[in-house]
């Protein structure tokens, strides 16, 4: 699996683009990013609007491999019982208070 580099927000002020900052003076969503292996991806599916953990995996173009409970963790991974694992450890500490809200 190829992996992909995708940017921090912040980066982008070294090119030049402030837009990172121009986020802060207008109303917009909230994303997060955060480096390790594997890559853990959370947020609230737009297509139903429900809370969601996954791996880049969520942004495939064929298969999306989007995870909004314990039993599509199990299924979807099942060949991968370590990430399973930390899929798992995700969807329950990752609480309701500390999820990413859409503004």
């Amino acid at each position: 699996m190829q992996l992909k580099h995708i940017e921090h927000p912040e980066d982008t002020i070294l090119t030049g683009d402030l837009s990172a900052i121009n986020w802060f003076t207008i109303q917009g969503k909230i994303s997060l990013k955060i480096d390790g292996c594997p890559a853990i991806v959370w947020g609230t599916n737009p297509e139903n609007n429900k809370f969601f953990v996954g791996t880049k995996s969520v942004f495939n173009k064929v298969k999306k491999m989007i995870c909004h409970s314990h039993e599509e963790i199990d299924t979807l991974y099942s060949n991968k019982p370590d990430l399973a694992d930390k899929l798992h450890l995700s969807l329950i500490h990752i609480s309701e208070p500390t999820r990413p809200r859409l503004i």
